[in-house]
C-alpha cells in the first residue's frame, strides 16, 4: 500500500530502492548475521528473512511520511 502511495505521488523510484533494500541486502545480510550469531539453524533464517520485513516496512512507511508531509501536507491529514 505504501508503494502504491509513492507511485501515486511520482515518486516511484522510492519504489525500487526500497524494493531493492528490502528483497537484496536486507534478506542477504540479516540471516548471514543471524546465522553467524546462532547455530546455523532453520530458525535463524526465518529471524533473517522477519527482520528484512520489518526493517523494509520502517524504511518504506519514514520515507512515505517524509513525502508525504511535502507533497500533501502529512500522511494522515483529512
Amino acid at each position: 500500500m505504501l508503494s502504491n502511495f509513492l507511485q501515486a505521488l511520482q515518486h516511484s523510484s522510492w519504489v525500487f530502492w526500497i524494493s531493492f533494500y528490502e528483497r537484496l541486502l536486507a534478506v542477504s545480510f540479516f540471516i548471514g548475521v543471524f546465522l553467524f550469531a546462532w547455530e546455523r539453524s532453520t530458525t535463524s533464517v526465518w529471524f533473517g528473512i522477519t527482520t528484512s520485513t520489518l526493517t523494509g516496512f520502517l524504511l518504506a512507511l519514514s520515507i512515505t511520511a517524509i513525502i508525504a508531509c511535502k507533497e500533501v501536507g502529512g500522511l494522515f491529514r483529512h
